[in-house]
């Protein structure tokens, strides 16, 4: 049986490669240049990353495991920016990120006891964001994640 690549992307956006010959399966290691290499049990030393094939999924162009790796880090979302802050009801709480693009997604968690907050919105800004919330509160704090 032909050398067979899988990669797996776990929950923590780690890329894990790894190596099948119909019979072991292993983690692929990088030699010192940084190539993708594999040394299966009972089969010879694969070919670099660069020269393993295979046809793309439809979601990507890459055909050879090197260059699917670049493509997937390049999609994986990465965390831009982390902070906390307090709810100020329909006044708001500026958050300033400088990430200087508005092209980001925001994730925001409530980290206290939200029973006056309502509902809650923002607004993005080049560099800011402002987190408003529907409730009177101006003690329960939350997380904001942007991405």
């Amino acid at each position: 049986m032909k050398n067979l690549v899988g990669i797996i992307l776990d929950k923590f956006l780690n890329i894990s490669i790894y190596g099948f010959d119909g019979t072991n399966k292993q983690q692929l290691k990088t030699d010192t240049s940084g190539v993708i290499q594999a040394n299966l049990v009972g089969a010879a030393l694969s070919p670099p990353a660069t020269n393993v094939t295979f046809a793309p999924p439809a979601d990507m162009v890459s055909t050879n495991v090197q260059s699917a790796i670049t493509e997937l880090d390049s999609k994986a979302a990465r965390i831009s920016y982390q902070a906390t802050g307090t709810f100020n009801s329909t006044t708001g709480t500026t958050i300033t990120h400088n990430l200087n693009r508005t092209n980001y997604s925001v994730i925001l968690e409530s980290t206290s006891d939200p029973t006056y907050v309502g509902n809650v919105y923002y607004t993005i800004a080049a560099n800011t964001l402002t987190v408003f919330c529907t409730g009177s509160s101006t003690t329960a704090s939350f997380a904001v994640t942007l991405l």
